[in-house]
């Protein structure tokens, strides 16, 4: 049995959302993203999604010259309108921004107020920086009740063979939920925002501040959705109106999204983005476009290697993660022999990148549907949770494969014409009704 349909089953027969219920803190649906990653990476990967780039003075300082413009802003600036952003790409002018809530910032024109957590040099609209991550370091909260990590423990044996977490990384969790929770309830409190849009994952903790203070919440989709996409997918039995922390609304890329998933929300709302359903009209350079990650990385870099090796007047794009943009220079150490391979961060957008290749090869990304959208031939390496992908075998240009070898097989092949409904252009009076 698949994973998912395993770990759904163990938290509906073991009524784990339940936990907490009587003191309003659903410990196990704050946890249970965290807990489901653990069985879903081999260990070894499992610590590369924890790495992160360490901050430098330069950091900090930037961090004290954004405190003064984020209190004069919420003291001053309010807005109906919240939107969490998570800018990890870069536009012509070397700014960064949010692909998912573009199409709505530029719609509202200064009617919504951005925060964002990642420290960047220049962005393509006003921001403010989200302090919470900073505010954690001085929070202190109680520790969860030791029954609550008992009963987890022992489902998680039971039903998926051991436990792979500890009491201490469940508090820990619960204990950054708590510091979370009382920093936005208490800024929501200052901005008496009236709604919240998230581009950031599904934050738990801004979903019960926003419905302690009554505001509706809208999580925007920013990568694939699918059965086992643990944010958006839980047991059947699981309502909008269980002990969960689940936005109000869901607004999607487009009509494929959330029709055979269980979304525990009100409405699933198709919003549309241009920027997803972009087809760059660009001429092709024939180059195989490889999609990495920060846990693919590793098998996706040999495989590289070897039909770089193998075929040097093959032209390849290697294109990073923002999770891997730190690690740039070790790669460029790797592929130093190989003039055929580029290693691609932000210099050129993705959608540009697809439009040029003749193939996308990839492990798990939400970049095949973009590829698949442009019409182009995707390859899935069979290596680590590729399983996620089998899905998608029934499309046409989807192929999957074990040795490099095979690539040169799926490149003679012809492009077959198709249609998707992955995505479609950005509703804007859809954004107007919910926003203005």
């Amino acid at each position: 049995m698949q994973l998912i349909y395993k770990f759904h089953k163990m938290e509906s027969d073991n009524n784990l959302f339940d936990l907490g219920k009587e003191i309003n803190l659903p410990v196990w649906d704050i946890i249970r993203y965290s807990v489901y990653v653990k069985y879903y990476y081999p260990e070894k990967d499992r610590a590369k999604l924890s790495e992160a780039p360490t901050r430098n003075i330069s950091d900090y300082i930037k961090l004290i010259f954004k405190i003064v413009p984020f209190v004069f802003t919420v003291l001053t600036n309010r807005k109906k309108n919240v939107i969490l952003t998570a800018s990890r790409y870069i536009n012509d002018n070397a700014e960064y921004f949010d692909k998912s809530a573009m199409p709505i910032i530029n719609t509202l024109d200064g009617q919504v107020l951005v925060f964002e957590p990642i420290l960047v040099r220049k962005m393509a609209y006003k921001y403010l920086y989200d302090f919470s991550n900073l505010f954690r370091k001085f929070h202190k909260s109680d520790s969860i009740p030791l029954e609550y990590w008992t009963k987890i423990d022992a489902a998680l044996t039971q039903n998926l063979g051991e436990s792979l977490v500890t009491y201490d990384e469940v508090d820990s969790i619960v204990k950054i939920f708590k510091s979370d929770f009382l920093f936005f309830k208490t800024l929501f409190k200052i901005l008496k925002n009236k709604k919240l849009i998230i581009c950031t994952g599904n934050p738990k903790a801004c979903i019960l501040a926003s419905k302690n203070l009554g505001i509706e919440t809208y999580l925007v989709q920013h990568a694939g959705i699918e059965i086992d996409e643990i944010d958006y997918s839980y047991p059947s039995d699981i309502k909008n109106t269980s002990p969960i922390l689940f936005a109000d609304y869901v607004l999607t890329f487009g009509n494929y999204w959330c029709k055979n998933i269980n979304v525990p929300t009100k409405k699933v709302i198709p919003l549309g983005n241009d920027y997803f359903c972009s087809k760059p009209n660009v001429e092709s350079d024939d180059s195989v476009l490889i999609i990495s990650t920060i846990v693919h990385g590793e098998e996706l870099s040999k495989l590289t290697l070897e039909l770089a090796n193998k075929n040097s007047d093959l032209k390849i794009v290697y294109k990073l993660h923002p999770n891997e943009y730190h690690l740039k220079g070790e790669y460029n150490i790797f592929f130093k022999d190989n003039k055929n391979v580029n290693v691609i961060t932000t210099e050129v957008d993705t959608s540009i990148l697809i439009a040029k290749s003749q193939l996308v090869v990839l492990i798990v990304s939400a970049v095949i549907y973009e590829a698949l959208n442009q019409n182009k031939k995707v390859a899935v390496y069979k290596k680590i949770n590729y399983e996620r992908q089998l899905h998608l075998m029934n499309y046409e240009n989807c192929y999957m494969f074990d040795f490099a070898e095979e690539l040169i097989n799926i490149l003679s092949v012809n492009t077959k014409e198709s249609d998707f409904d992955f995505y479609k252009k950005s509703d804007i009076p859809v954004i107007k009704n919910l926003f203005k």
